[in-house]
């Protein structure tokens, strides 16, 4: 019994883990976006960095 309980208590812990990143992950997105909204010189920047990014990843899977 104690194996399962083991087993549980890691699959748990890796979830929470997981649910903690990706929040962490959609407030940093949010505020990036926020900031973006109140102030044109960052929003054009992040607009320039997020089309470089979007170009290299297609790069990437095109080969």
């Amino acid at each position: 019994m104690e194996q399962s309980n083991m087993a549980k208590f890691c699959i748990r812990l890796v979830i929470r883990l997981f649910r903690v990143t990706i929040g962490v992950v959609i407030f940093l997105l949010s505020a990036i976006g926020f900031i973006s909204l109140l102030y044109p010189a960052t929003r054009t920047a992040l607009l320039s960095e997020w089309a470089s990014v979007l170009h290299q990843i297609l790069e990437f899977l095109h080969g």
